[in-house]
């Protein structure tokens, strides 16, 4: 287990699902937060040590994330960190045992300032070091990954849902190194449930600021 205090940051707006994310997570990081993402959010006792954070704003996952960035950060620093490591899951994540470790442990070592398991390298760990697209299996999985926390990356609010991963993972590439460790799979229940007509909208705004920023898509 690192020494350097570990954070986790899980958005939901309140699927039943989040239980066990959190119950999942919790016991592999010192302090988490849950980011109640709407207004109509059932009460639950969460275990101890989880924060709450409200955001009552239009869908926005990269402001979500920012928020329990940024909490992670204050309560870090004023514990007189100079680092520390933030875990971001989605709510309908769950991460194996030991997890967090297999993804941290090793980033700083790799000059990595971000990090996921899983993708299809057959054991060989991936580090990419350029903003440029990559192949669909060594994108950052936006789903559960881990920033280090003083390098300061905040997710792009002008690509509030897809392609905000992406974003993240070309900034972080050229910020030092975006590392993908081969296995530890983690059990992603519902991708892309969520994707109404509402969101496709967003989505189509978000391409469209993608585009803008990196002068292509990224897939």
């Amino acid at each position: 287990m690192s020494t350097l205090p570990r954070f986790g940051v899980i958005p939901t707006n309140g699927r039943d699902c989040v239980e066990a994310a959190v119950a999942a997570l919790r016991p592999q990081v010192d302090f988490l937060v849950v980011i109640q993402a709407g207004q109509k959010i059932t009460y639950r006792e969460y275990p101890e040590n989880v924060a709450i954070m409200t955001d009552e704003g239009p869908p926005n996952v990269c402001r979500w994330w920012n928020r329990g960035l940024d909490w992670a950060q204050g309560v870090a620093t004023a514990s007189g960190f100079e680092k520390w490591d933030v875990a971001i899951i989605n709510d309908d994540v769950i991460v194996p045992e030991g997890w967090m470790c297999y993804v941290a442990d090793d980033l700083r070592d790799y000059n990595s300032v971000a990090g996921c398991s899983g993708g299809l390298n057959e054991g060989v760990l991936v580090v990419h070091r350029a903003a440029v697209p990559v192949p669909l299996h060594q994108r950052i999985q936006g789903f559960a990954f881990v920033l280090v926390g003083e390098s300061g990356l905040r997710g792009d609010e002008d690509m509030s849902w897809y392609f905000s991963d992406d974003d993240l993972g070309y900034r972080a590439a050229a910020a030092g190194g975006m590392a993908m460790k081969p296995g530890c799979h983690v059990q992603h229940l519902y991708p892309n449930a969520q994707v109404t007509s509402d969101i496709q909208v967003l989505n189509s705004l978000s391409a469209q600021a993608f585009v803008k920023k990196w002068g292509r898509l990224p897939w």
